[in-house]
């Protein structure tokens, strides 16, 4: 029986001004409030986002030369300077070029850096079509001073499949080489104790056909790649046969000894089962644990233990670092799970949204669950949701699909 264990209730409904405009939330101020960014095409297309204080006082409308590269609109927030502002960094394109902008927009004479180029994009039948995905490094010299490090990926076009850094310090932007798959990045870790961050990448075979002339691999396997703190491989490429890539998390041995747990998933291949690696940064395979045939979803990490969402069977299998099976929770219907901090204490929870609309909380033992309804109408695709605090300090959970 799983007993309920928090208390969700309805606020209000609201509409945006414009469908693909996008609501999120930043303390941008350090006050322990959070301020809502409404990111939207101004009336020349170009990227531009309004600021809202708390009580949903206008601040002003902030506008950038380039378009957003796509409707996803990608926006970032992080104190690059350590002076308890946080700046607003946003990726746009001019023509074929791709750019970062920052601005630190409540601070008068703020930090403003615009068009930091990137990378020049690739089209596919004059179309450009990117996706995007950022992390913020950890501060690991304690000197308030913080890079970027993004993925960027064209479709058919098939270039670029890179992951970036940007280095606030230096203000230069580094690239991976290109990648073949449709890549993200899973982790930032320091996997060698040499106090620099290394790079777990996560990937798919879209099974494009790329020009040899970005990357001799082929998009129809999926490589299993670590980059190193210069974004170069730190092993060579590991080909698996199959379209859906590994996903790698950082775990620690019972002898102090840093690994990456690595699923690398299939489906409908008995030839080659989903299974559950043990690496070493310097690639060696230390452990295999073969799978049921089953869909898998994705890996968690949460304090050295392993989370494996079993998507067909509606469970959740937790593995210690060892990929021995520690506990197997049969769940509600599900389809992706999420670790998130929703409430009051600092444990983490996991949350989970089914057919788009019906959102479940579980705490980490999945002793406790908590369910309700977006009652979303008319709308199939995915909501997104942001976790904020009102003036109290209760947590909020903003969910939006489309303009609503």
């Amino acid at each position: 029986m799983i007993l309920k264990k928090y208390e969700i209730n309805f606020i209000k409904e609201e509409y945006t001004s414009g469908i693909d405009n996008v609501i999120t939330f930043s303390d941008l101020d350090n006050d322990g409030i959070d301020e809502k960014i409404i990111i939207h095409d101004n009336d020349f297309g170009d990227a531009s986002f309004d600021l809202i204080k708390s009580g949903e006082e206008f601040v002003d409308q902030f506008n950038f030369e380039g378009k957003f590269p796509t409707k996803f609109k990608y926006i970032w927030f992080k104190d690059l300077n350590g002076n308890g502002y946080q700046e607003v960094v946003l990726l746009t394109q001019i023509n074929d070029s791709l750019f970062i902008n920052i601005k630190e927009p409540l601070l008068k004479n703020g930090l403003n850096r615009n068009k930091i180029f990137v990378d020049r994009i690739s089209s596919y039948k004059s179309q450009y079509e990117i996706h995007a995905n950022g992390i913020w490094s950890f501060d690991r010299y304690q000197d308030s001073l913080n890079n970027l490090y993004f993925s960027i990926n064209a479709g058919f076009a098939g270039n670029p499949r890179s992951i970036y850094k940007y280095d606030f310090n230096k203000n230069k932007i580094t690239k991976s080489p290109h990648l073949t798959n449709t890549s993200s990045i899973s982790e930032l870790t320091n996997l060698d104790d040499d106090d620099e961050l290394e790079v777990i990448v996560s990937n798919y075979a879209a099974q494009n056909t790329l020009d040899t002339l970005f990357t001799k691999k082929s998009d129809y396997s999926s490589w299993l790649i670590i980059l190193d703190d210069d974004l170069n491989y730190m092993f060579d490429q590991i080909e698996y046969k199959v379209k859906s890539g590994p996903i790698g998390k950082s775990v620690i041995s019972d002898d102090g000894t840093k690994h990456v747990a690595v699923l690398q998933k299939t489906y409908g291949d008995n030839s080659f089962p989903s299974q559950l690696l043990k690496l070493s940064h310097k690639g060696e395979i230390l452990l295999t644990k073969q799978l049921i045939k089953s869909n898998y979803g994705n890996l968690i990490n949460n304090d050295n233990k392993i989370y494996l969402t079993d998507v067909l069977n509606q469970k959740c299998l937790q593995f210690n670092s060892n990929l021995e099976l520690i506990e197997e929770y049969q769940l509600d219907r599900f389809y992706n799970l999420k670790i998130a901090n929703v409430g009051a204490s600092k444990s983490k929870e996991f949350i989970t949204i089914y057919n788009n609309n019906e959102v479940t909380i579980y705490d980490l033992n999945f002793n406790h669950k908590t369910q309700f309804n977006l009652n979303f109408k008319n709308d199939k695709s995915d909501p997104n949701y942001e976790i904020t605090k009102d003036k109290k300090g209760e947590l909020i959970i903003y969910f939006q699909k489309g303009s609503i």
